[in-house]
């Protein structure tokens, strides 16, 4: 009941800081290149930010895997054009993404919140090694 509670907590304050849902979603020069490699997917939400602290945005995207699973990738910028990283679970109803710098040191924490029912999630996501990294393992339930 706790976890919950907090979970709760975080999700709203998280919830009214610097997201967006899918009526209002983002233009981004990055956007073509996820429609390459998913071309029909439903984007849930959007996100443009420095992931990887190379000073060029790149743009998170979460969207609609199949109509029971949410997916989060990347497009990340590089010399030689651009990539996406492997698709990873991503929350499933209420979907909140915002960038925080909970460390005061590059990278950025990408703050992911959802829900899956009755289960809620809060995920403070860093981008290390070319992949996201969940430093305190709170999204398993809502995912």
């Amino acid at each position: 009941m706790r976890r919950v509670l907090l979970s709760l907590s975080a999700l709203l304050i998280f919830a009214a800081c610097g997201t967006a849902d899918n009526q209002e979603l983002i233009t981004s020069d990055l956007l073509p290149y996820f429609r390459e490699v998913f071309p029909y997917q439903e984007i849930v939400l959007m996100i443009e930010g420095d992931a990887n602290d190379d000073g060029i945005d790149d743009l998170v995207v979460v969207f609609a895997a199949d109509p029971n699973h949410n997916q989060k990738v990347t497009v990340l910028s590089a010399s030689n054009g651009f990539w996406l990283t492997e698709p990873m679970p991503a929350p499933f109803q209420d979907v909140a993404m915002s960038w925080r710098d909970i460390d005061n040191a590059p990278p950025i924490e990408l703050v992911l919140s959802g829900r899956r029912g009755m289960d809620f999630g809060l995920g403070v996501l860093r981008f290390y090694e070319n992949q996201w990294v969940d430093l305190f393992g709170g999204l398993e339930d809502c995912c």
